[in-house]
């Protein structure tokens, strides 16, 4: 009774957050929103000039992943040639269609977003995938595979917006085949209601962490990418659209002055027997 009730209460307080950071109903509406239109070269550009040598171009990423998290997280999903891949909030698919290609492994992404599940099956022909990807939108916490399909799961820059993340993290488990990795790149929140550390969590859920490290460089790119998005606003609502663009500049104002009290972590967990 104890733990519905405190999951309920964090849930509520996950909706308020969006709704006065987004001025949004619900997490779904602000991304939608987000996925609406395309970036443009303003974002872009910052991007490319704040990431460097880091910008994974292919990929056109509208999270903080860098090209060398890209490389981590491949050859931390130990999968063969044919193994399957659960890419969990997957966006408009590139992380996941970039490392499933690579490693010549089957891929299934599934998103909160209606509107960027659409533009992940449209990429599909781009990285050469339509015979070996799937994209389906609907809710973490209830997903629709069958349990133990997965040799590999990965979740980039999503599992922190996530309101009830004991629920999901226990349905990637129930997914996965025993003793596979999850990948995870999010970010600590040292503060009140913030998760300042995910081993608790993953622990309960039946996840056996190997690998738990801060990301290199992270504050400095998102603390100047932030910084640039203010700074180029007007650009941006101009060639992204009011909607799009205002998730990404209610986000800068936002975590913009408390990233000092969040960290970047790369996580690799196996599931337990």
């Amino acid at each position: 009774m104890k733990k519905n009730y405190l999951t309920r209460f964090f849930t509520k307080l996950h909706w308020l957050y969006w709704f006065v950071i987004q001025g949004k109903t619900s997490v779904k509406e602000t991304f939608e929103d987000m996925y609406r239109n395309d970036f443009g070269e303003t974002f872009r550009g910052i991007y490319r000039t704040h990431f460097g040598d880091e910008y994974a171009e292919e990929i056109n990423p509208c999270g903080f992943s860098t090209r060398s998290d890209i490389e981590n997280i491949k050859q931390s999903l130990h999968l063969e040639p044919g193994g399957r891949l659960l890419d969990l909030a997957c966006g408009e698919g590139g992380n996941g269609l970039a490392i499933a290609r690579d490693l010549k492994a089957e891929l299934d992404g599934m998103d909160l977003s209606e509107t960027a599940v659409e533009k992940a099956k449209q990429r599909m022909a781009e990285f050469d995938m339509t015979e070996h990807a799937r994209f389906v939108a609907g809710d973490a916490r209830s997903l629709p595979f069958d349990d133990h399909v997965f040799d590999a799961s990965m979740c980039v820059d999503s599992l922190y917006m996530i309101p009830d993340k004991q629920a999901v993290l226990c349905e990637v488990k129930r997914v996965m085949k025993p003793e596979r990795p999850f990948v995870i790149l999010t970010w600590e929140v040292h503060r009140t209601f913030g998760v300042s550390d995910y081993r608790p969590l993953l622990d309960q859920c039946g996840f056996r962490v190997t690998e738990y490290r801060e990301v290199p460089g992270w504050y400095e790119r998102q603390r100047a990418t932030y910084q640039a998005m203010l700074d180029n606003k007007d650009a941006l609502i101009r060639e992204m659209g009011a909607a799009t663009a205002s998730v990404w500049i209610n986000a800068a104002k936002t975590e913009l002055p408390q990233l000092k009290i969040m960290r970047r972590v790369f996580i690799v967990a196996e599931t337990k027997q």
